[in-house]
């Protein structure tokens, strides 16, 4: 086993060169540092199968990012709707039209959130992790403990919320018709 001087990618002992970066590699590593190398790389394997299990998107999420998804298509939906028939209503009842209008925009956008919630936490936590990086030049970001508790518990906020802009957008639209 090589462990490459320049970026710390261990290579096989038959590599002359890193795949990673390119340099050329040195002598192979002795056994202490050969054993301490695949120990390090274990518990690396292991750290990532943890951080998979915390982003495992369970039957109950699939179904609410579903539903999610559903009510966004309703919400556009209805926007449109309510966008053709404005030309075909009194100035009365227009200005309840146009904020029935809104609930629905509201709902699909806090609806949306809610889906990649549900249905892409590898990629929110991906993104988050990104910007951190970038922001604070650290090389290597795992989600903290806290970061995994409040996803857990705040994902259902934008799902609660889009559902009740959606019912709010229905019950007031629901005398107009």
């Amino acid at each position: 086993m090589k462990k490459c001087k320049k970026c710390g990618a261990v290579q096989e002992n038959d590599n002359t060169t890193c795949i990673d970066c390119g340099s050329v590699l040195g002598a192979p590593v002795n056994e202490t540092e050969q054993s301490m190398l695949e120990e390090e790389i274990s518990d690396r394997v292991e750290s990532m199968s943890e951080t998979t299990a915390d982003f495992y998107i369970s039957a109950k999420d699939k179904v609410i990012g579903i539903i999610a998804i559903a009510l966004v298509i309703a919400s556009i939906v209805m926007m449109v709707i309510i966008a053709n028939a404005l030309d075909r209503i009194d100035d009365v009842w227009k200005d309840k039209y146009q904020q029935s209008s809104l609930w629905f925009l509201g709902s699909a956008m806090f609806l949306a959130g809610a889906a990649i919630f549900f249905l892409a936490p590898k990629f929110l936590c991906w993104s988050y992790t990104r910007r951190i990086r970038y922001i604070a030049n650290i090389e290597r970001l795992e989600p903290s403990a806290s970061y995994l508790f409040l996803y857990k518990i705040a994902k259902y906020i934008p799902f609660v919320a889009g559902c009740v802009l959606f019912a709010v957008a229905l019950i007031s639209i629901i005398p107009m018709i």
